[in-house]
């Protein structure tokens, strides 16, 4: 054994550390920390850095960890088994490992052989537990649920990882359908430690106008989709921005992540929140169902209403018509007596004016008669005319030598005025 005064070579110190540590270490440790720059190799070794999570910024304790491909199988299984889902940045874990030094880069590393799942779940449900209550503190777990979800969701912005199996199951979902959505897709991605920024920029690029030149020709509704997978294969979901984000948006959110038992924390900020991408598509067509089955009976209760009133109006109109008809019926027949009446009246005053007439004839008859010219005449009364046909009057109408003809009953007299004389007239006092 050397003095602590020898020079070492680099190998030799690396023995030595190696020895000091086998010696203090003897055993495997169980270590906790948050997983940072985690690394898959493609020869199937797990590299990545243990974190203190306690300690912020760039210098906080760390150690590298090695997960052989030979161990990895055996760590894997417990995740899945457990539902903790895969190692990811940001994960908190509880390993158990030996200390090594890594000869060729001179460092002290952890070789992983163990994990407990238990840990890393009691974890994300205390940290989960704390989310929710900030964001109910906040009052926005149901803030999102406010919104009303329009009754014909056709303009669907589906925030999902493109070409993925949600994805398909969503838009087969949509075009079963009778109903011509239009689907806008805006691809993230759904897991690991870039998730949550890529779903929660997703999200807000679906609630900008669908044309830059109109600002209401929005989205009706966002739907969040993903496949099914571990509770650790969903942790994007439990992201408090995210939440945040779910939660003040503009337009009512749908959440459809595969999972059958644990809910993430989007799903309880979301308007509405469904286990699989096909139930989310879902409920954009029970929507559209229940808007039609709304409007069909609406059209079923006016036509039923039409026709009811078609049938009361119908019957006011036969009674009206059978009133009518006795109406005018009893009309006309006072019609028929009142002319009867007025033609007795008319008849009878006719008669009144032609008794009248004749009596006023008879009058006019008798006086004609009483002056007819030759029944004067008969009496020996004569009139005398000019030559020209004028009757004579008065002395002044002829003047001596004037040639005058007079009529008596038996015939007519010539003669010639020789003189005129004027019977001189009394004076009336």
């Amino acid at each position: 054994m050397r003095g602590v005064t020898d020079t070492l070579t680099v190998g030799e110190l690396h023995s030595a550390v190696a020895d000091a540590l086998a010696n203090r270490f003897a055993n495997e440790v169980w270590v906790t920390g948050a997983i940072r720059s985690l690394n898959r190799s493609g020869n199937g070794h797990v590299y990545f850095d243990l974190v203190d999570p306690d300690h912020d910024g760039p210098h906080a304790p760390m150690i590298p960890v090695v997960l052989f491909a030979s161990v990895k199988p055996r760590v894997n299984q417990i995740l899945k088994k457990s539902g903790a889902g895969r190692m990811e940045d940001g994960v908190e874990i509880r390993l158990r490992g030996r200390l090594a030094v890594h000869e060729s880069r001179g460092r002290i590393q952890l070789v992983m052989s163990l994990i407990d799942p238990s840990f890393t779940l009691g974890r994300l449900a205390a940290e989960r537990a704390a989310v929710m209550q900030r964001l109910a503190d906040d009052g926005l777990l149901g803030a999102n649920a406010l919104l009303d979800l329009p009754r014909v969701p056709l303009r669907v912005a589906l925030v999902t990882s493109a070409g993925s199996a949600a994805h398909a199951d969503f838009i087969d979902e949509l075009v079963r359908s009778r109903y011509r959505f239009e689907v806008t897709v805006f691809d993230s991605r759904v897991q690991g430690s870039d998730a949550p920024a890529d779903l929660r920029h997703a999200v807000a690029e679906a609630q900008r106008p669908i044309d830059p030149t109109v600002d209401d020709t929005t989205h009706d509704v966002i739907v969040i989709t993903r496949g099914g997978g571990s509770r650790g294969d969903l942790l994007a979901f439990d992201d408090e921005p995210l939440a945040r984000a779910i939660a003040g948006s503009d337009l009512p959110v749908v959440v459809g992540v595969g999972h059958e038992i644990d809910r993430a924390i989007a799903d309880e900020v979301a308007h509405t929140s469904v286990k699989t991408p096909t139930a989310a598509a879902r409920v954009l067509v029970d929507a559209c169902d229940h808007e039609l089955a709304r409007i069909v009976g609406c059209s079923r209760r006016l036509e039923l209403a039409a026709t009811h009133a078609t049938d009361r109006r119908r019957g006011d109109l036969d009674a009206l018509e059978r009133r009518l008809a006795g109406g005018v019926e009893r009309r006309l027949d006072r019609a028929g007596v009142e002319l009867r009446q007025t033609a007795e009246r008319i008849r009878r005053a006719a008669e009144r004016r032609l008794d009248d007439h004749d009596r006023r004839l008879a009058v006019a008859a008798a006086t004609v008669r009483g002056n007819d010219p030759e029944r004067r005449l008969a009496r020996g009364w004569s009139f005398t005319r000019t030559v020209s046909g004028n009757l004579v009057s008065d002395p002044g109408d002829v003047a001596p030598g004037d040639e005058v003809i007079t009529t008596v009953a038996g015939g007519t007299i010539r003669s010639t005025v020789t003189t005129t004389e004027v019977t001189p007239t009394e004076a009336v006092t």
